[in-house]
């Protein structure tokens, strides 16, 4: 498979993740939710629209961050959720809204975080920092920047320890599978260095915690990835076992995206996007930096 094909799996995977997501839970309805995969796939051919939510939102901001600034793009980050805080508001995450309110009173994005933390009683740790990840593994060759850029990245509104281990983990996958890595093997080799997430193999489809954690999102999200065999199927595994829970859909279907590659998205899915230009071309910048490592 091309290394573009994964750039734009993993962009578009989350986006159509995100507007699945978006799409089937306005609408509400549980029969649909546990329906097979040609029932939802009408079901967005009726009612899906295409629009996307703060999750694809935060990731476009990071993924523009990095082609701007690649050395450091953290401020830029900043400066870009603080833009889609006052134009769309709506479905922000809490942590990000405070972390927000707090660097405006000292712009200080480090403070800004610890004081977010104190505030929600030591509780950063939800998935807002996870859903927004996926740009850093596609964009950076190297695997050190990539995972200091992934860490700082979710430090600048989560400062959980937890959340920002998430990210990496996540990353690292995402990284590993860019570069052709098989599915299984990447988790084994890379798991032994986040213990958190060993058990996940072992799992039940009915025993995970279903909260907005960036831990037990990512123990799902890649639960689906690991016991299903197509982009579909995870995602709408995902949706299901979660109940539709927070941002799921859009963090599964990131990973699953790059592991299966732009190709194997349903193609409506892709087509009805609202940003589907704007992703193209994001991933061409990425793949265009890609290139020029792959070649010397």
């Amino acid at each position: 498979m091309k290394h573009i094909d994964r750039i734009r799996g993993g962009l578009f995977g989350a986006a159509c993740g995100d507007a699945l997501h978006r799409c089937l839970k306005n609408i509400r309805n549980k029969k649909i939710y546990k329906g097979s995969i040609n029932d939802i796939k009408q079901y967005y051919l009726v009612y899906g629209d295409g629009k996307i939510t703060d999750d694809t939102r935060m990731m476009i901001a990071i993924a523009k961050s990095v082609i701007e600034s690649p050395e450091d793009p953290i401020d830029l980050m900043g400066k870009r959720f603080i833009e889609i805080h006052y134009n769309n508001p709506i479905n922000l995450g809490l942590t990000i809204r405070v972390a927000i309110g707090e660097y405006e009173k000292c712009k200080d994005w480090k403070k800004a975080a610890l004081k977010t933390h104190l505030r929600l009683g030591g509780r950063s740790e939800g998935n807002g920092t996870l859903m927004r990840t996926i740009p850093i593994a596609l964009y950076y060759d190297d695997v050190h920047k990539m995972i200091n850029i992934t860490k700082k990245q979710s430090n600048l509104t989560h400062y959980s320890r937890n959340a920002s281990e998430a990210c990496i983990f996540y990353n690292i996958l995402a990284y590993s599978y860019v570069r052709g890595e098989d599915k299984y093997e990447a988790f084994i080799n890379n798991v032994k260095r986040f213990p958190e997430y060993e058990d996940i193999l072992d799992k039940g489809e009915n025993s995970f915690t279903k909260t907005g954690c960036a831990v037990d999102t990512l123990k799902c999200s890649l639960w689906c990835l690991l016991n299903t065999e197509s982009y579909e199927e995870a995602i709408i595994k995902a949706i299901n076992v979660y109940d539709n829970k927070d941002t799921v859909a859009t963090i599964a279907g990131g990973i699953a995206g790059v592991y299966y590659g732009y190709n194997a998205i349903e193609k409506t899915w892709k087509q009805n996007l609202a940003i589907k230009e704007e992703l193209l071309n994001i991933s061409d910048r990425f793949w265009l930096n890609n290139n020029v490592y792959l070649t010397q």
